[in-house]
């Protein structure tokens, strides 16, 4: 796992610091929206798995390892603090944006929006402090393809 975080950001997760390390936050938060509504479809779990490819130059081994270790931290969780705490810490409002394009692009997989995860990724957005216009400018880049 240390080498796939090394691989993925740059360095280790600091051991001294509690809570899941970044990746693994914005993982457990693609599967959480992904479960939102209910169901965790084949197609939402493909395109978690197309995204961690494609933003972190992972392998299909090594993008499967971290979905199944970002499911494992998910399941430890009981909020969605604990993860939005962490990547306020360390991630720039740049990067924040990214992710909620990520968000967008989860949900829209199975081509529907819930009201589960419309309220989530509302909720998210807020937690991660970007603004409503963010959030909606993110929702219609992902809708015209430009993600």
């Amino acid at each position: 796992m240390i080498r796939l975080m090394k691989r993925v950001f740059g360095v280790a997760a600091r051991p001294d610091e509690a809570g899941p390390s970044v990746a693994l936050a914005a993982g457990a938060l693609l599967i959480e929206m992904a479960a939102s509504d209910g169901e965790f479809s084949a197609v939402e779990r493909e395109t978690i798995l197309a995204v961690l490819r494609r933003e972190h130059g992972l392998g299909e081994d090594e993008a499967a390892e971290m979905l199944e270790l970002a499911e494992a931290e998910r399941s430890r969780s009981i909020d969605l603090w604990s993860f939005t705490s962490r990547l306020n810490r360390e991630l720039d409002r740049g990067a924040k944006l990214r992710l909620i394009e990520m968000v967008w692009e989860v949900i829209y997989a199975d081509e529907r929006l819930d009201g589960y995860e419309d309220y989530l990724v509302h909720r998210l957005a807020e937690l991660l402090n970007l603004h409503h216009e963010e959030l909606i400018a993110a929702k219609l880049k992902v809708l015209k393809g430009q993600a």
